[in-house]
Protein backbone atom coordinates (compact mmCIF):
# COMPACT_ATOMS: atom_id res chain seq x y z
CA UNK A 1 0.00 0.00 0.00
CA UNK A 2 1.32 3.13 -1.13
CA UNK A 3 0.18 5.27 2.18
CA UNK A 4 2.30 3.11 4.14
CA UNK A 5 5.54 4.82 2.92
CA UNK A 6 3.57 8.49 4.18
CA UNK A 7 2.92 6.76 7.56
CA UNK A 8 4.03 8.35 10.87
CA UNK A 9 4.75 6.90 14.28
CA UNK A 10 2.63 8.62 16.74
CA UNK A 11 3.28 7.88 20.76
CA UNK A 12 0.98 5.82 22.21
CA UNK A 13 -0.09 8.40 25.16
CA UNK A 14 -1.29 10.62 21.83
CA UNK A 15 -3.20 7.63 20.39
CA UNK A 16 -5.14 7.04 23.28
CA UNK A 17 -6.39 10.89 23.56
CA UNK A 18 -8.41 9.84 20.40
CA UNK A 19 -10.43 6.99 21.91
CA UNK A 20 -13.82 7.16 22.52
CA UNK A 21 -17.19 7.15 20.40
CA UNK A 22 -18.29 9.93 18.11
CA UNK A 23 -21.86 10.30 16.17
CA UNK A 24 -21.66 11.19 12.85
CA UNK A 25 -24.50 13.39 11.91
CA UNK A 26 -25.78 15.21 9.17
CA UNK A 27 -26.48 13.61 5.30
CA UNK A 28 -24.30 10.52 5.54
CA UNK A 29 -27.04 9.28 8.88
CA UNK A 30 -29.59 10.42 7.02
CA UNK A 31 -28.82 8.24 4.47
CA UNK A 32 -28.75 4.85 6.56
CA UNK A 33 -31.96 6.56 8.10
CA UNK A 34 -30.36 7.37 11.64
CA UNK A 35 -29.99 10.57 13.01
CA UNK A 36 -26.56 9.51 14.04
CA UNK A 37 -23.95 6.40 13.40
CA UNK A 38 -21.50 6.11 16.16
CA UNK A 39 -17.70 5.44 15.51
CA UNK A 40 -15.99 3.91 17.75
CA UNK A 41 -12.11 4.64 18.12
CA UNK A 42 -10.20 2.38 20.19
CA UNK A 43 -6.17 2.06 21.10
CA UNK A 44 -5.69 -1.34 20.44
CA UNK A 45 -2.42 -3.43 20.39
CA UNK A 46 -0.15 0.00 19.58
CA UNK A 47 -2.53 1.16 16.84
CA UNK A 48 -5.43 2.92 16.28
CA UNK A 49 -8.76 1.37 15.32
CA UNK A 50 -11.84 2.78 13.91
CA UNK A 51 -14.98 0.92 14.03
CA UNK A 52 -18.50 2.16 12.32
CA UNK A 53 -21.55 1.41 14.30
CA UNK A 54 -21.63 -2.08 14.59
CA UNK A 55 -18.91 -2.93 12.57
CA UNK A 56 -15.41 -4.98 13.55
CA UNK A 57 -12.98 -2.26 13.89
CA UNK A 58 -10.37 -1.80 11.46
CA UNK A 59 -6.84 -0.44 11.93
CA UNK A 60 -5.53 3.37 11.01
CA UNK A 61 -2.58 4.39 9.60
CA UNK A 62 -1.13 7.80 11.06
CA UNK A 63 -0.49 10.21 8.50
CA UNK A 64 0.17 13.33 11.13
CA UNK A 65 -0.46 13.78 14.20
CA UNK A 66 -4.12 13.79 13.71
CA UNK A 67 -4.74 12.76 10.34
CA UNK A 68 -4.74 8.47 9.84
CA UNK A 69 -6.16 6.50 6.55
CA UNK A 70 -6.90 3.07 6.12
CA UNK A 71 -10.82 2.72 5.63
CA UNK A 72 -11.46 4.43 2.12
CA UNK A 73 -11.24 7.98 3.38
CA UNK A 74 -9.31 10.47 6.36
CA UNK A 75 -9.95 11.00 9.57
CA UNK A 76 -8.49 14.51 11.11
CA UNK A 77 -8.99 14.79 14.93
CA UNK A 78 -10.16 17.88 16.08
CA UNK A 79 -9.84 19.64 19.69
CA UNK A 80 -11.74 22.53 21.34
CA UNK A 81 -10.34 25.80 22.82
CA UNK A 82 -8.69 23.62 25.91
CA UNK A 83 -7.08 21.46 23.86
CA UNK A 84 -9.71 18.47 24.47
CA UNK A 85 -9.77 16.32 20.98
CA UNK A 86 -13.97 16.90 21.70
CA UNK A 87 -14.54 15.76 17.42
CA UNK A 88 -13.54 14.38 13.90
CA UNK A 89 -13.86 15.16 10.73
CA UNK A 90 -14.25 11.87 8.55
CA UNK A 91 -13.54 12.43 4.86
CA UNK A 92 -14.82 10.95 2.06
CA UNK A 93 -15.37 10.82 -1.91
CA UNK A 94 -18.86 12.11 -0.99
CA UNK A 95 -17.59 14.74 1.41
CA UNK A 96 -16.34 16.07 4.92
CA UNK A 97 -18.49 15.11 7.57
CA UNK A 98 -18.58 15.84 11.34
CA UNK A 99 -18.91 13.82 14.38
CA UNK A 100 -18.64 15.32 17.74
CA UNK A 101 -17.06 12.97 20.75
CA UNK A 102 -20.01 11.44 22.65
Amino acid sequence: MMLTKKAVKVAPESLAKYSGTYLLGGDIAMQYGAVFIPLTVALEEGALKLGFADSEKEPMIALSEVTFTGFGGYIDFGKNDEGVVDHLVVRLAEGDYRGNRK
